[in-house]
């Protein structure tokens, strides 16, 4: 019922949109008519009525092309109105008199006929060629959605916008299955009931193609989209939908357009999830390298030196037993760093982690990292510091752990009797650049860039660990950059920027705070 009443609303509207066409059109072919009659009227005596007919072929033209080939009958009509009676003796009556203005008249008549049907088939023609246009354009248009990185909750409100604005049901809801069945992805205009949807869910033999007999009381017309191989991928529902057989054949190319877009939408969805899988797993193995290698070292001497106190310890002499014992406290405090690496990177990870910056000294900053780092083992470090004090911006417990792991990593490899040096230079008015030396067998030109990428292997063989992925990922939260080059003097040297504090005379020492991010 519903369905019909709409169906008559549209008739209704057509109608008196035909009409309002029809009128206007007519009324432009009269007062042209007359309009020419009264300008030629002057100029009677010297127009032959071959000329008169053909000028009154103009309001036919118009009144065809403004309303239809009704508004050009009646300009028919008048034309041949205002033709007998002004300008055919004998003037100002219907009447015909000679043979040759018979003849005259119907001419008039049969040539205007065929103009208005002409002038009328190309107007239709346009029309149509218009139409299709728009129809090709809108398919384009959905066409281009198939190469758009969209997401699919965006691309499937689009697809849904473009068929009901092509076609304006009362309401349209494309839905697709899950593992509950079919559920509503997108929608516009009235809703899908929900006792449709179970309908729809069921075994009840919905019809399943347009033209069927509807769904439940809503007239609800259901379309099932089939993309590559014959399978469903979704399903159409539009409300009270009202298609003639010209609109027909434009709504089953959006159908299968709207089929594979949507098909293709879903393949990149579940093929994202399926990389994001695999770099999961792949950051999993990693990860698992990464403790096994960073981690197998300091566990292994601890585990070793426990044991030969535990189960030598008649045959082991004081000094002994006290050289074990700092190896264990050695590489407990190496252990404690991996540990807070892990934590740190878990941390990075997950997005909860903002750098808190403050002004300091750089100067004190390395002296402090060097001196904690004795602890450790490492006291072969020089640091050649500036004469004047340097003040910089920085989160001093990030830029202290990105020292830390540097100096670890060019201990590590530093194959040579020589220290471990740490430099400092001005870039420029606004950074400092700080450079951590080794000399050790430097780094080769394949791992220079991917040296500071999480778990990357090395041309070598071996890992760069977590020490200093970590370093970029701090470094980076000040805004700034870290590098590796060649040491003139052999081996490798990190680079670092901070920025420098260009107020720094003004600074207050007593007013620097310094938070420590483990304990936020």
């Amino acid at each position: 019922m519903r369905l019909q009443l709409r169906e008559a609303a549209n008739r209704c509207t057509a109608i008196i949109s035909g009409v309002k066409r029809i009128s206007i059109g007519s009324l432009i072919a009269i007062i042209l008519a007359a309009l020419l009659g009264l300008l030629m009227l002057p100029l009677r005596d010297h127009l032959s009525v071959a000329t008169t007919a053909l000028v009154l072929v103009i309001p036919v033209v118009i009144g065809v092309a403004s309303g239809g080939l009704i508004s050009g009958l009646v300009g028919i009509i008048t034309g041949f109105l205002i033709y007998d009676y002004v300008f055919i003796p004998p003037y100002y009556t219907l009447e015909v008199g000679a043979l040759q203005n018979w003849v005259a008249l119907i001419v008039y008549v049969i040539v205007t006929l065929i103009v208005a049907q002409v002038v009328y088939q190309l107007r239709q023609a346009r029309f149509e060629a218009q139409t299709r246009a728009e129809q090709t354009r809108r398919v384009f248009e959905l066409s281009e959605l198939a190469i758009t990185n969209k997401s699919l909750e965006d691309l499937l409100n689009i697809l849904v916008e473009s068929v009901y604005n092509v076609f304006s049901p009362n309401g349209i809801s494309l839905l697709l299955p899950t593992s509950n069945g079919l559920q509503v992805a997108s929608t516009l205009g009235d809703p899908i009931q929900k006792s449709d949807i179970e309908k729809l869910n069921s075994n009840s033999g919905v019809p399943a193609s347009l033209g069927n007999s509807t769904l439940g009381s809503g007239g609800l017309h259901v379309i099932v989209l089939i993309g590559s191989g014959n399978k469903p991928v979704g399903l159409l529902a539009l409300k009270d939908l009202d298609v003639s057989n010209y609109d027909r054949d434009l709504l089953y190319t959006f159908v299968n357009h709207l089929a594979l877009i949507l098909e293709q939408a879903q393949l990149k969805d579940q093929a994202l999830k399926a990389n994001l899988l695999e770099q999961a797993d792949k950051l999993r193995q990693s990860l698992l390298g990464a403790v096994s290698h960073d981690l197998r070292t300091p566990l292994t001497t601890i585990t070793a030196s426990a044991t030969s106190i535990v189960e030598h310890k008649s045959y082991l002499s004081d000094d002994d037993i006290l050289e074990l014992a700092t190896l264990i406290s050695l590489e407990s405090n190496r252990l404690n760093r991996l540990v807070d690496n892990l934590l740190d990177m878990t941390r990075i990870q997950s997005g909860n982690f903002q750098a808190r910056q403050n002004v300091v000294v750089i100067d004190e900053l390395i002296f402090q990292t060097v001196e904690s780092l004795k602890s450790s083992g490492i006291s072969n470090v020089t640091y050649l510091h500036t004469e004047e004090p340097l003040f910089v911006y920085v989160d001093e417990i990030l830029i202290k752990q990105v020292l830390i792991n540097l100096i670890e990593n060019a201990a590590r490899h530093n194959n040579s009797e020589e220290p471990v040096v740490i430099e400092i230079h001005r870039q420029n008015d606004s950074k400092l650049n700080i450079q951590v030396k080794d000399h050790g067998f430097g780094v080769s030109d394949a791992d220079k860039e991917m040296i500071f990428q999480m778990f990357n292997s090395r041309s070598s063989g071996g890992r760069a660990g977590l020490g200093l992925a970590i370093c970029k990922v701090f470094v980076e939260i000040h805004k700034e950059r870290i590098w590796v080059e060649d040491n003139p003097s052999g081996g490798a040297c990190f680079c670092f920027t901070v920025p420098l504090h260009l107020n720094s005379l003004e600074i207050d020492h007593d007013d620097k705070s310094i938070n420590d991010m483990h304990g936020e």
